[in-house]
């Protein structure tokens, strides 16, 4: 795919989209030719439900707040449950996965 006309439009890659307006038409490359990038689920690391909608929380202390996944908001009821409850060990496998997956959310609610 070296030249200009050998490459696909804006829909499969974002920086060139000249060859179907040239063609006037919709692009011919079919979305199976050039892959998107996927990104695996990722696991709680422990039994919990996780919801669909994303959730803004906010740190009590500082006052700041972050939007967090459903994932990670489920992660984070976990962690203050636990706190409540003195489950601590659940506790920090809930530090450490926000730590690991969702590193700005760790800084912002840890503080």
């Amino acid at each position: 795919m070296n030249k200009v006309y050998d490459k696909p439009c804006a829909k499969h890659y974002p920086d060139f989209c000249e060859y179907c307006a040239a063609k006037q038409r919709g692009c011919e490359y079919a979305e199976e030719q050039i892959p998107l990038p996927t990104t695996p689920p990722r696991t709680v690391p422990f039994v919990c439900v996780v919801g669909e909608e994303y959730k803004t929380i906010t740190n009590p202390n500082t006052n700041k707040s972050i939007v967090l996944p459903p994932d990670a908001v489920a992660v984070w009821n976990v962690i203050i449950r636990g706190e409540e409850f003195n489950q601590y060990k659940e506790v920090l496998k809930g530090w450490d996965w926000l730590k690991l997956n969702e590193p700005e959310a760790y800084n912002i609610l840890v503080a």
